[in-house]
């Protein structure tokens, strides 16, 4: 069955601990109900594979922070592989990284020659995007990235 967005949110309620927070094991709950599939699901396998991931990407754990965290993910233009691949590299926001895929770009600014996640300083790279971008035109986000991947001579 596919997963909507209020399904989400009403099994996430459901789940909820007697203190109001998501439990570290709702993707085996939910499985436990499902089987699901689709976007929605997909999404919230990568948000919710761990539980402090889940926390710092939703900012909280109540359903709703987890549900609106879920939704932000999954109505980005990223395919599955990219929000995968963004969280990887430290992202909490999808928002500047939807013009670096429409460019062909995502993925080398996401990781180096040898497939590692890059870092900025001691930050990983999608957190450093997302903190510095997060609110950014697409044309500033699109100019920082090709200036960052310009070779140094």
């Amino acid at each position: 069955m596919e997963m909507t967005l209020e399904d989400l949110r009403q099994a996430l309620r459901a789940h909820a601990g007697f203190d109001g927070t998501v439990p570290a094991q709702v993707l085996a709950l939910l499985e436990a109900q499902g089987p699901w599939s689709g976007r929605v699901w997909e999404v919230l396998q990568i948000v919710a594979e761990d539980h402090d991931r889940m926390a710092f990407l939703a900012g909280g754990l109540r359903p709703d922070e987890v549900a609106d965290c879920v939704a932000r993910w999954v109505e980005s233009p990223l395919g599955v592989p990219e929000i995968r691949a963004v969280i990887d590299a430290g992202s909490y926001d999808p928002d500047p990284f939807g013009v670096l895929a429409a460019h062909g770009l995502l993925a080398k600014v996401l990781t180096d020659e040898r497939g590692q996640v890059r870092h900025l300083g001691s930050e990983p790279v999608g957190r450093w995007v997302s903190d510095q971008f997060a609110d950014a035109p697409d044309d500033a986000v699109l100019a920082w990235a090709q200036g960052f991947l310009q070779p140094t001579t």
